[in-house]
């Protein structure tokens, strides 16, 4: 199995995790439960990061040097067409949201959090990568 999709399937397994975990739980309760809701943000954080490490990858198979910056992977990839305009915004946002997760983690964002479970926006890490992986396929580049 390649390393592209080994990181797809490790976000795939946590999406449908986060899927369970809100169909079977008040989202209130997740939050307020210490057990459950480090649990989401960890899924939430291991998801993001493997995002990362599939851009990055992707770059680093078209002999482009990943960017120093996590945030400037998804303009990297906008600017190859991997991605849109609109993606791309929502891909730096998702990982500005990774980074408080890893470096700020007491300060992170409650209601923002209900909202990312109650919509479940974090469907849009899976959406991306599986996006990033076809146009790395329709390039060449084996997952």
């Amino acid at each position: 199995m390649g390393d592209l999709i080994v990181r797809l399937d490790h976000i795939r397994k946590g999406i449908e995790a986060l899927n369970k975990l809100v169909s079977k739980n008040d989202i209130e309760s997740i939050i307020q439960d210490f057990i459950l809701l480090n649990s989401v943000l960890h899924i939430l954080q291991t998801s993001i990061q493997a995002l990362i490490d599939i851009g990055t990858r992707v770059l680093s198979e078209m002999g482009i040097k990943p960017p120093s910056v996590y945030r400037e992977i998804a303009r990297s990839l906008k600017d190859r067409k991997f991605i849109t305009d609109e993606e791309s915004e929502l891909m730096t946002k998702i990982i500005g949201f990774r980074n408080i997760l890893v470096h700020g983690y007491l300060a992170i964002n409650l209601e923002l959090l209900r909202e990312i479970l109650r919509e479940r926006k974090y469907g849009d890490i899976i959406k991306l990568a599986i996006k990033i992986i076809e146009k790395a396929q329709q390039s060449g580049i084996d997952p």
